[in-house]
């Protein structure tokens, strides 16, 4: 049987998981920067003046969409796991104390 506990373990664990999946299949190519004009990158063009991993073009909203989404897998990932922990030891059942 499933307790309301693990239920509500296993909705954080999934959001956590998706979060991070979107994250990382949007962005596959990140972190995404502004490109630094002396350093040499595989792609050359550079018309919104943002960079991949490996020189590709960005626009602005590339970059604030992937600034966005870095903070909140920032804050979400510490915060999720901190809850899962909390609710681990919240449902732990002590042992009863025996008496010599």
């Amino acid at each position: 049987m499933v307790t309301p506990l693990n239920a509500i373990k296993s909705v954080i664990l999934a959001g956590m998981l998706v979060g991070f999946s979107c994250f990382v299949g949007r962005f596959m190519n990140g972190p995404i920067h502004p490109c630094v004009p002396d350093r040499h990158y595989v792609i050359t063009d550079h018309p919104d003046g943002y960079c991949g991993k490996q020189g590709q073009p960005h626009t602005l909203a590339d970059y604030e969409s992937y600034e966005f989404w870095s903070r909140v897998m920032l804050i979400g990932w510490p915060l999720g796991m901190s809850i899962l922990i909390i609710l681990h030891y919240a449902g732990r059942k002590s042992k009863p104390h025996q008496l010599d």
